[in-house]
């Protein structure tokens, strides 16, 4: 795992851990129990499984606002956000990844 990545992860694990603790909680729980990793490694990975992981436990709206702040964090580009999200919500990651895959 390179550095860059090593920073994303660590940006992703804190940004939700301020904005929502025991959504935070029940993630990386859930996250270790069904895919054996954790959140944050979730949402770089398997982004797509980890939008559905958060619209199981809260709900789908949430699942949009936490990408979304999770996005911002990232500096990705904000005229993208919205369209990197629908992409997920339609169950394409890829517009996600490549964000992802741009900073590293």
């Amino acid at each position: 795992m390179g550095k860059g990545l090593n920073n994303v992860l660590e940006l992703i694990d804190e940004t939700i851990k301020k904005v929502a603790l025991g959504l935070y909680i029940n993630l990386n729980h859930n996250s270790y129990t069904y895919y054996k990793k954790s959140f944050k490694l979730l949402v770089v990975e398997n982004p797509l499984q980890a939008f559905n992981l958060i619209k199981e436990i809260s709900s789908e709206n949430t699942a949009r606002l936490l990408f979304k702040i999770i996005c911002r964090a990232l500096n990705f580009d904000s005229s993208k956000i919205d369209s990197v999200i629908n992409s997920l919500e339609n169950g394409d990651e890829k517009p996600f990844k490549d964000m992802i895959n741009s900073m590293q």
